[in-house]
């Protein structure tokens, strides 16, 4: 009989508030505001930020550019006007760092105001148009970002007609995470309104700011003895010798990282992603869990290696008073996957339900303040714990107004790790991308890659219950070669 496990609504609750960034709601106060305004402690997601900007000054492998297509008549004094007011409401967009008494310091200035920098392309028409739309979006999302300097965030607009243009937002990752990409699409929209003549000119106050955040964080993990199981935890998952993933380069691997990247993307159509959707869960696993599965037979079939560690980025926005605000809340949770004895796919699937789980259970102790607990080598030339990373992101709506808005999708040139794979829910379908550091692979080898993925897919779907050795990854081309 098929072994089948369904997950307790604790831990299904669990799930979805870790894979959504839902925090728990709370009737009192936990945070409380701090005393002086001008300047507070770095969080420990900054403090990692912060630490890689000072070995490599300027590195943009933490920029976090998103690009957007708008239709229809747009204002663009009022955009402009938005993204000033999100930026009055948040301090956090008007935050530099610096290094005083041998600590690293947010400091909150009072006011700053954003210029749009907007490009003329309706000159161009066509393929022209659009190549020289993709270079410059590019270039925008490697441009430079001075920590101890204002703007931390850069928006471009890039003119196609006069109804139709796109939007590239840059943050450094320092002040924002993914989440926060959509809390500031609502509010352009909320103040967007506003200053075209409709909507609510007072949005509700914001109760804490993320630097009171920052300041209650570092004085309740002082107390290391309310995390002690969750040390223990990873201390037990990450204790021994640490695998480290040796995927075959093209290129010797630099001495010291690189961060150059480029990306190779694909599509899941919508009628295999529901297919891949039911077989998880029918074993109690959401969509991540079943990619985190595919991931690792991929890897596995690259490498030969029977342990594989993948970082995966976990929303830790609790309590809910944090919920509203745009910063950097990200946590990173490191998944310890064993392949040993050549599993079935199902078999690996419910490993991987099994590995998520316990390691979201125990998410709440930063990964910046669990490193302190493990020992591991540092090795200069590669990122520690993980090498690969698996992100899978829900469908969103965004809306500005009367603007009719699409995602805008361009390659940034960066790569924060040797590969990583991101999934963006599309309409019930998802689109890829494979980003990777350049200076260990060809574009070739990522593309290659990339197709036995889309391979493995619909072979696991066809027949799950094959041993991991035994599934096809080869597209019909590569097998004649």
């Amino acid at each position: 009989m098929e072994e089948r496990s369904t997950l307790s609504a604790e831990r299904k609750a669990l799930l979805e508030q870790r894979l959504k960034g839902a925090g728990q709601h709370v009737k009192e106060r936990v945070i409380p505001k701090r005393p002086e305004h001008d300047s507070a402690p770095v969080s420990f997601a900054q403090l990692q930020m912060w630490v890689i900007d000072q070995m490599t000054p300027g590195n943009p492998a933490y920029n976090l550019p998103v690009g957007y297509r708008l239709t229809g008549q747009l204002n663009s004094k009022a955009l402009e006007d938005s993204f000033n007011a999100v930026i009055k409401r948040h301090e956090g967009l008007r935050t530099t760092f610096a290094f005083r008494d041998e600590e690293p310091l947010q400091l909150i200035h009072p006011e700053f105001k954003i210029k749009i920098k907007v490009t003329k392309l309706d000159h161009l028409t066509g393929e022209e148009r659009e190549n020289r739309l993709q270079a410059l979006a590019s270039e925008e999302s490697v441009a430079l970002f001075d920590l101890s300097r204002l703007p931390l965030i850069r928006v471009s607009m890039f003119k196609l007609g006069d109804a139709e243009h796109v939007l590239i937002i840059n943050l450094h990752h320092i002040v924002a995470d993914g989440l926060s990409i959509g809390l500031l699409l609502d509010e352009l929209d909320a103040f967007y309104q506003v200053f075209t003549g409709g909507g609510d000119p007072h949005p509700p106050e914001l109760a804490v700011q993320y630097a009171d955040f920052a300041l209650w964080q570092r004085r309740t993990l002082a107390n290391e003895a309310a995390y002690a199981k969750q040390i223990e935890f990873w201390r037990e998952q990450l204790g021994g010798r640490l695998p480290v993933l040796e995927l075959p380069g093209d290129l010797p691997r630099p001495a010291l990282q690189s961060f150059k990247g480029s990306n190779v993307f694909f599509r899941i159509p919508a009628a295999l992603a529901q297919e891949l959707k039911s077989l998880g869960a029918r074993e109690g696993c959401t969509f991540f869990m079943t990619m985190l599965a595919t991931f690792q037979v991929l890897l596995q079939r690259y490498s030969g290696a029977e342990e594989i560690v993948v970082g995966t980025p976990v929303a830790a926005r609790t309590p809910g008073e944090i919920e509203p605000l745009i910063g950097n809340f990200l946590n990173m949770a490191a998944l310890r996957c064993r392949l040993s004895g050549d599993p079935a796919f199902i078999e690996l699937l419910r490993r991987s339900r099994d590995t998520t789980l316990d390691a979201f259970s125990n998410s709440d102790l930063p990964f910046e303040a669990m490193l302190k607990h493990i020992a591991f080598e540092w090795d200069p030339s590669r990122n520690p714990i993980f090498q690969v990373m698996l992100q899978v992101l829900s469908a969103t709506v965004p809306k500005i107004g009367d603007l009719k808005i699409s995602n805008f999708h361009f390659d940034p040139k960066i790569a924060q790790f040797d590969l990583s794979l991101h999934l963006y829910e599309e309409a019930g379908a998802y689109l890829g991308r494979f980003e990777y550091c350049a200076d260990l692979f060809y574009p070739k080898t990522v593309e290659r890659l990339s197709s036995n993925f889309e391979q493995l897919l619909r072979a696991v779907v066809r027949d799950p219950q094959q041993r991991i050795s035994q599934i096809p990854i080869l597209a019909g081309a590569q097998t004649k070669k």
